[in-house]
């Protein structure tokens, strides 16, 4: 926030800025404010400020990064101030649509079963597109009641209808704020918001992951992030398919507006590196939110409040250009009807790209409701390969919880991680097409065997 200050024949320039005033030009004495009625004006070019007092210049600030969509009066202490006229200008920014983009079918509420009279938001859909993990705002089903913030359910599609929601209990529902940030392809990891003590009880923010074994949910554990914190009270986070790169959303001290996105990676020891911002081009002086990377590891969607849009937040795609994680392309808002004048984000895609989940106020049952719509190729991500497979026992055929490693042949680099399902074995892992991969497991007791496959390029 900006405050422009008269008093006095006197005029004093100061932000407010994540908690902290900084006076940007201190009471300063002009003639050129009367001692009574003064028009004021604030004319911003770029990014630089030029304020007026009855149509003469006082001064000019920049430059500085100002974003928002609220204006207006403030006073401290015994004060008071009548205004006569508040006019606010502006020249329309240009929206930066994606090229040759074009939606043949209308967004679809994916249905009661999903959506109710209560806030639905976080739609994760499983890397098959047979499975959702959301959560609900304030119901009875949730385990605390209806004070109960927030809990998360998981839906299964069934001919092509998405079936009734169930909350899926303990210990992944607690008293505490709960929701799925990530679901591995494999379908045996979840990305939490916010942190379990040992018992299962909320602790406060942060991330946590829990594994799928023959029991249920395991008690979720924090995960381990190098010099995490966040100023913000609000947390976004997103496990990317291959299982070893995190996106957070946060407020740090490197932050350019509200709230921006980091990317953090697995190092050796199974702790994750210190989260490094995505860069200017991505992050704003306004607020970024919600990422999605999708299973190709290049194309990523956010919603944000400080790129030109439709409404309150839109969502935008950009395109990875290189390992570094801080070159991207300019991103490109996803357009209407998926971006409204109210708030649109919470992107989800399956491996497959053919639809998008997202969550919207627009035409809901309730609050907000989860929404699909069938991707364009112009917002689409590259093509992936789900593979399937299963660890046993070679001589019993019993099914072995473990991890499965997949490494690119040509580079010997790793590209992905999986882990089996307690059950029957099963895994699934995304990769990139055009590579030979080997993949191996390995568990204590048992020798490894490793073997390959080749994923043709499609045509």
């Amino acid at each position: 926030a900006l405050f422009f200050a008269v008093k006095n024949l006197q005029y004093k320039i100061f932000e407010f800025r994540k908690g902290k005033s900084t006076i940007l030009k201190n009471y300063t004495t002009s003639l050129k404010i009367k001692p009574d009625n003064n028009i004021l004006k604030v004319v911003k070019k770029g990014s630089v400020l030029y304020f007026y007092s009855n149509e003469n210049l006082l001064t000019e600030i920049g430059p500085i990064n100002l974003v928002g969509k609220s204006f207006g009066i403030s006073l401290w202490g015994a004060s008071s101030i009548a205004v006569d006229d508040f006019i606010i200008k502006g020249s329309k920014l240009k929206i930066n649509l994606a090229a040759n983009l074009s939606y043949n079918t209308p967004p679809e509420n994916i249905g009661a079963g999903v959506n109710t009279a209560f806030g639905e938001i976080t739609p994760v859909v499983t890397a098959d597109g047979k499975g959702l993990y959301y959560t609900r705002n304030y119901s009875p089903e949730n385990k605390g009641g209806a004070s109960d913030y927030q809990d998360v359910y998981y839906s299964a599609i069934q001919n092509g209808k998405w079936n009734k929601g169930n909350n899926i209990g303990f210990p992944i529902n607690n008293d505490g704020p709960n929701a799925v940030s990530s679901v591995s392809p494999d379908g045996n990891t979840l990305l939490l918001m916010n942190t379990y003590d040992g018992r299962g009880a909320a602790l406060g923010m942060g991330l946590s992951m829990s594994y799928k074994t023959k029991e249920g949910w395991t008690i979720p554990k924090i995960v381990n992030v190098r010099n995490y914190y966040n100023k913000s009270t609000f947390n976004e986070y997103f496990l990317s398919s291959d299982n070893k790169v995190l996106l957070l959303a946060l407020q740090r001290d490197d932050t350019y507006g509200t709230r921006d996105i980091y990317v953090s990676f697995l190092e050796g020891d199974g702790v994750w590196s210190t989260p490094k911002n995505l860069g200017p081009l991505l992050n704003t002086p306004g607020t970024e939110l919600s990422p999605f990377l999708a299973a190709d590891g290049v194309t990523l969607y956010f919603s944000s409040t400080g790129h030109p849009g439709y409404g309150k937040n839109d969502v935008f795609v950009s395109k990875r250009l290189d390992d570094s994680w801080i070159n991207w392309s300019t991103p490109q808002n996803v357009g209407m009807p998926v971006n409204s004048k109210g708030v649109d984000g919470y992107y989800s895609i399956p491996a497959s790209g053919e639809f998008a989940y997202y969550v919207s106020e627009q035409n809901s049952l309730g609050k907000t409701d989860i929404f699909r719509i069938r991707l364009p190729s112009a917002v689409k991500p590259n093509p992936v390969v789900l593979i399937y497979g299963k660890v046993l026992n070679s001589k019993t055929k019993e099914p072995i919880a473990t991890g499965i490693t997949y490494r690119d042949m040509d580079s010997d680099a790793e590209s992905g991680i999986a882990r089996s399902n307690p059950y029957d074995g099963s895994y699934k892992i995304t990769l990139p097409y055009n590579k030979t991969y080997s993949f191996f497991a390995e568990k204590d007791g048992f020798y490894s065997v490793r073997d390959s496959i080749d994923v043709p390029n499609i045509t």
